[in-house]
């Protein structure tokens, strides 16, 4: 089920890691000492990729479940995540080699990607409604 969830988002797969290169680009450049921006950078897209496929497996195998159950499973999946993301950024603040902004912004690259895919692809469908 997780190569049909890779296959079906190849495409944003691609897109965050575009935009990942291009903000590791920028920090190799830019940031001095770079590592520990780097390593946070990498850590925040790795889980936010990570947390977005285990999103999309949730919702696969909930769609075919009893109500109840898919209401219990989906909370439990939820929780799960938000805690992954709490204590990626817990460690995140406690390490010295791992730059808490660098994290952050890993974590965001995913709905970065999002907005603006989503933002481009409706920006013909409001011309055509006026």
């Amino acid at each position: 089920m997780l190569k049909l969830v890779i296959k079906e988002n190849k495409g944003l797969l691609l897109q965050v890691v575009i935009v990942y290169g291009v903000l590791l680009v920028l920090t190799l450049l830019f940031a001095r000492p770079a590592s520990p921006l780097v390593v946070g950078l990498t850590f925040g897209a790795l889980v936010a990729l990570l947390n977005f496929f285990e999103m999309a497996l949730t919702f696969k195998r909930a769609v075919f479940m009893p109500s109840h159950k898919a209401q219990q499973f989906a909370v439990v999946k939820y929780l799960f995540r938000y805690a992954l993301t709490a204590g990626v950024l817990l460690v995140s603040f406690l390490s010295p080699k791992i730059n808490p902004f660098g994290t952050i912004f890993g974590l965001l690259i995913i709905k970065g990607v999002l907005y603006a895919t989503h933002l481009t692809k409706n920006k013909g469908m409001h011309q055509r409604v006026k």
